[in-house]
Formats: C-alpha cells, structure tokens, sequence
C-alpha cells in the first residue's frame, strides 16, 4: 500500500484498512501472533506508526473525516492491551504507550488533540515499597471522553480519565481522574480551573457570528453591553440590523465607538475602489455626531495616532461629503496631508484637492503630481517580432543572490537579446540564497514527504533538536549553498565578476543590499558609452520572452526612455515600478543604477525629502526616475516572465549520503526520513 509499510513477523495477526485510505510515510511492524489492528478510513494519516510486540493486543481507530498526523503506538511488552480511538479523531503528534499488563486506553469521539502529546498507561520501571517488598505503581487504564480538547504538550500518565466535553490546557500534566464533564483542567498536576463550559473547533469570531441574531444584540444592549454588541457587528454587520445597533449608539462613549472603528479598519484589507460597509458606518457616525467626532479627531491626531483612521476613512468613504475631507487638510499639517493622498487612488477629484491645498515645495507633492502626469499620458514602446536588423552592443548587469541562476539564465541566452553582442557582468553574494531549515519553506527545499516529516519532528521539538539529530545535513545545506568562481565562469562567461561576502554586509538592509550590488555591478562597465543598452537583471528571473523592439530603444527618439518588468502605477500606499529588470541607455541606467551611491552621499534632494530618508522597493526607482525626467515607459505585453527561481534542491543521493552518517540503531526518526525518500523515488 502506497504510503505504509507493513512489517509483519508474526502468526495470525489481522490488519483491517478501510478502502482508499491514504497513508503518508507511515509503518505498522508486529512481533507476536493473534493480534488486530483496524484502521477506518481518515482524510489522511501522516507518519503513523504502530509498533506491537507480544500477543493478542488490539488497536482500533474509526474512520475520521479530519487528519491524523504522527500518531504513534507503542506497546512492547505485556498481552492483552488494547486501544480504542473514537470517530472524527484528529491529531498533530501523539505518542501513547501499553507497556506492562493488559491495560487498556480509550479516547471517544469528535476529540482534538494538538502535537507533543504523550499517554502512558504504565511507568515502565517498578516503584516498590519497602515495608511490602512490592511494586506499587501498578499499570492503569487511560479514559479521555467524547469531544475532548488536548492542548500542546499534555502528558497523561497511569489512571488518568478526562470526562466529555472537556478541555485539557497545554503542558498539564493529568494524573488522576476528572468524572465530571464541561470542565478546563490545567496545571501540574492537573486541576480544574473552569467548570460549565464547551469548546468548538471554529475560532472564536466564527463560533459567535454562527451564534448572532437580532435578538442576542438586544440581549446586549439590555446588559449594558452596547459596546461589545458594536463591536460585534463591525464584524458581522451582514448578519445583523443594523438600526438596532445604530438605535443605541448613544449609550456608548463616543471614543470608544471611534477606537472600535479605527481596530477594525487596522484589521481589514481594504479595496479603496469598491468601499466597504464601512463607508456608511463613518458617514453616519460622522452625520449624527459631527462635533464630537472632530474633537475626536483632533485628540487622536496629537496622539499621532491618526494616519491609519484619516486614510482609511477618506479612502472608503466616497459617501463622505468634499468639505469632511477639506476639514481635515485645514489642520495645515503637511505630512499629514501626504500620508492621507498617499494612500488614495489618485483620481481627478482627490488630484484637485491636492492641488488646491497643497504646494510644490514638498518633494513628495511634486512626485505624486508628477506620477499622476505620467501615468496618465505614458505609451509603450514598439514591439517588434522581426530578428534585429542590426546587432546592438549590449551589457547585461546580474546582480543579487544566485538562487536558480543556471536556469535563469539558460533562458534569458533563448530570448531577443541574445541575437546582440552580449556582454555578462556580475556582481553577485558568496551565499547563494539557499533557503535555510526552517518550517516556512521546508518544500523549497526537499521532496514534499521528506519536508513534511521534518516540519512535524520541528513542531513538536524545535529547530535546535533537529539540528542535534542530522548535523550532517545542516552541514551539507551550508557547503551547497556557497558559489565558486568557476561555478559562474562556466555559466555565465561574464567579462567582469566581483563575488562579495555576505557577512561584510549584515549592517545593511535587504533594500540596501539590493541598490548597492546593483551599483556595484554598473562600476564593473569601464565605458558604458560604448554600449547601445544597459540591462540589469536578478540573477533568479527567469524571462521566457521579449517581443520588445530593442532598436527603437537603443534610438535616439527613446534615449531617455527606461523600460521595467511592470508598469509604473500609482497605488493606495505609493508610486510603483518594477525593480527586479530594467533595461534602458547607458545615460538612462546611470541615473538607475546610481540611486544607492545619490542615497549614501545624500546628494540628492530626493533623499532629503518627507517619505524619502530611506531607500524603498519600487517606489525610490520611480521617483528617481521622475526627478531626472527619465520617461518610464510601460512593458505591457512586451516579456512574458517565469518564478523566481529557487536554488536547485539537494538531490535523494545527497540527502541520504548525509543522513546516514547520523544514522543510530533503533531511531525511528531517521528510518521514517528514510523511508520518505524511498517513497518519493517510487512515485516518481
């Protein structure tokens, strides 16, 4: 069965799978006879792993319609145990343990348990008293009931039972026996810390919108609980009336209604062209309460807190009258005025109001008033899907980390450009961007099986432990992801490299990094006249093709033109243009590639300017294009762009070869790792 391994050494034993069940890096190993095992169907269990020896022993598991991940059952000693699981189990890393007697454990239905968790049913080593000369810590029964919630490390030892519709906080320790039902037990040991109570698995906003009428908003505001039931409906405002909210809004202090207004527009990603539900709520707050919502708004704005509530409420509120929004541009606070407009869609109206109450002094303003402009009136160039008439004399800057730079690059030599005379220069990091162990991309960097095995061992013990246990890999990750000169020579060919080392640079930020290679790789160019164009690329952008006329380009009419791989916008938060691709003449790409040597002189009075004392993705690129009347022109349809490329993965050779110099008797751990590569190779 595709999934599970079944190792089978004894007599009679009996595995019942239930049809189409789906195993992932999962094993069943039994020393011993007459034994059952029975297994209902689940959405998915990942690295199960039963492990019986002795006799007549019984693990049943009904069918669930959730996931059961790194269940393992250990029982190696002893007869007779037997474990029952409920349906609708689901898991994300448990280990239960019957290992003396015949004792038995049973978990009910509907349970949810988290990961780390561990049940034990025996201590495994005697405790002995010494009047009787006998052993007292005798094994014991484990009884957790119907619709329980285990939290993250919880440890159940001997006798110990939870009853139903219970819930069990992380890293209790539960050692004796809870009969009564609807409690929270916590604590080491374990004791009730809440009775009456339920759980449910939808989050908490879920469970009460489920729950919300108009009646239970009445109940609130009966109960003096105006507030909450406002809050509730800035939530849930499609379910509710809102007149039975809007009714009794004076019985709530008007600076919390303000605070409710300004946490849920902090919560919500908004679209400023299609205006939420909110934009009646502000309007009508504003309309009944028009006084105090100006105080309010003059309180907040000494509190600097202001900028996210300004933004949003004039950018959702297309209801809210001209003269609201001229109110609060007479506060004569400049700053404040751009970081309102900048977060605007800069349509005909706000653009008049700017005008009107702003002046050109401000560098920011004269962007924005030159973006719009251009935005408005920008044309593409050409397109051309003729091969060149001529051959241009181009330079192709590569600058950045290395990740999949082979295949990047194997595609850039089958597009246009390479019917030029080419040439490569490189300014690249030592470290090629690998990504490093971690469970945010661990299938970045290893087959999906081998990744999902790492991610649950992580979950339940860390990072740290990991690294502990496969040393050799962590070692082996670091070695490949170091680049050599011959490595790019034998790519590349460039006319010039430079190689720096990331380490000298950990002072700069990922923005700084990117505007210092880039300039560093424009320093590399002894005579840039001598070029037609200048191209700068990421090393990990795979472009597939170029329909862009290169000749108009490389003219005299578009001399002063640039070209990126997306086209200058203007969105809610700033300017924008592309900034992993640029291609332009060289008097063009000097003002491009100079903007980090203009930043760290502060020669330039755009680094001077409000919004502009540091260096920014997209936004800076524009600007300084703008300010240096460079013409941005769009790239519309004119490349067709791949991924960004990750560093090739390490191969199951590579991986194995590592693991196994780690590789210890008897560990599971690196057997089921194994056993996922193998997987993987057999699928493939």
């Amino acid at each position: 069965m595709n999934g599970l391994v079944i190792e089978d050494k004894g007599l009679n034993n009996q595995i019942l799978i239930e049809d189409d069940t789906v195993f992932i890096n999962s094993r069943i190993t039994i020393d011993g006879d007459n034994n059952i095992i029975t297994l209902g169907k689940a959405r998915e269990y990942f690295a199960l792993t039963i492990n019986l020896k002795g006799h007549r022993k019984s693990v049943k598991i009904d069918a669930s319609n959730k996931n059961i991940r790194s269940l393992k059952i250990g029982s190696i000693r002893g007869s007779r145990q037997k474990l029952t699981i409920g349906k609708n189990f689901s898991c994300g890393g448990i280990e239960i343990q019957m290992n003396d007697g015949d004792e038995s454990c049973h978990i009910g239905d509907n349970c949810l348990f988290s990961w780390g968790i561990k049940i034990r049913t025996s201590d495994g080593h005697s405790v002995v008293n010494l009047r009787s000369g006998l052993a007292t810590n005798l094994p014991r029964d484990v009884f957790i009931g119907n619709n329980v919630w285990v939290g993250e490390d919880v440890y159940f030892s001997k006798g110990a039972a939870i009853s139903d519709e219970s819930v069990v906080a992380s890293r209790a320790v539960v050692t004796s026996s809870f009969k009564s039902p609807n409690v929270i037990v916590a604590g080491f040991p374990a004791k009730i810390v809440k009775t009456g109570i339920s759980w449910d698995r939808r989050m908490p906003y879920e469970y009460n919108a489920s729950k919300l009428d108009n009646n239970y908003f009445k109940q609130l505001i009966s109960d003096d609980k105006a507030l909450l039931a406002f809050e509730l409906w800035l939530k849930n405002s499609e379910r509710v009336n809102s007149k039975i909210v809007s009714e009794n809004v004076h019985l709530i202090e008007q600076s919390d209604i303000f605070q409710a207004v300004i946490n849920e527009l902090a919560r919500e990603s908004f679209d400023f062209e299609n205006p939420s539900p909110f934009s009646n709520l502000v309007y009508r707050i504003y309309r009944t309460n028009k006084l105090k919502f100006e105080r309010y708004l003059d309180a907040i704005k000494k509190a600097r807190e202001v900028d996210l509530f300004l933004a949003a409420s004039v950018g959702i509120a297309d209801s809210l009258p001209t003269q609201f929004i001229l109110k609060l541009l007479d506060k004569n606070d400049k700053k404040l005025t751009l970081r309102i407009f900048s977060r605007l869609p800069i349509h005909k109206k706000n653009y008049e109001i700017l005008k009107e109450k702003v002046g050109i002094s401000s560098i920011k303003h004269k962007i924005l008033r030159l973006a719009y402009n251009h935005v408005e009136k920008m044309q593409p160039l050409p397109h051309s899907f003729q091969p060149s008439k001529r051959a241009l004399k181009i330079a192709v800057c590569i600058s950045g980390q290395l990740r999949g730079f082979e295949q990047a690059f194997k595609a850039l030599k089958e597009t246009s450009f390479f019917e030029h005379d080419i040439d490569v220069f490189l300014s690249v990091w030592k470290d090629k961007g690998r990504k490093k162990i971690h469970p945010a991309h661990l299938d970045r960097i290893f087959p999906k099986a081998f990744a999902q095995v790492l991610s649950n061992f992580i979950t339940s013990y860390g990072i740290p432990a990991l690294q502990e246990k496969i040393p050799s890999l962590f070692e082996k990750l670091n070695q490949a992801s170091l680049i050599s000169e011959s490595e790019l020579k034998s790519v590349y060919n460039p006319k010039k490299l430079q190689i720096l080392s990331d380490n000298e640079y950990e002072d700069f930020s990922n923005m700084e990094k990117m505007y210092f290679m880039i300039n560093q790789c424009w320093n590399l160019i002894d005579k840039p006249e001598m070029y037609d164009l200048v191209v700068r690329l990421r090393p990990d952008k795979e472009m597939i093709s170029c329909s862009l006329d290169l000749e108009s380009l490389a003219s005299d009419e578009f001399s002063h033109c640039l070209v990126t791989d997306a086209n200058p916008n203007i969105h809610t938060d700033d300017i924008y243009v592309g900034d992993q691709f640029a291609v332009g003449t060289p008097a063009v790409m000097r003002t491009y590639s100079e903007i980090f040597s203009n930043y760290s002189s502060s020669s330039s009075e755009l680094f001077e300017a409000d919004g502009y004392s540091q260096l920014l993705p997209h936004s800076t690129i524009f600007a300084q294009m703008l300010l240096h009347n460079v013409d941005v022109k769009p790239a519309d349809h004119s490349f067709k762009w791949g991924q960004l490329l990750d560093s090739e993965k390490l191969s199951n050779d590579e991986i194995i070869k590592a693991l196994k110099l780690d590789l210890v008797e008897d560990d599971t751990f690196l057997q089921t790792l194994l056993d996922s590569l193998k997987q993987e190779k057999n699928e493939l």
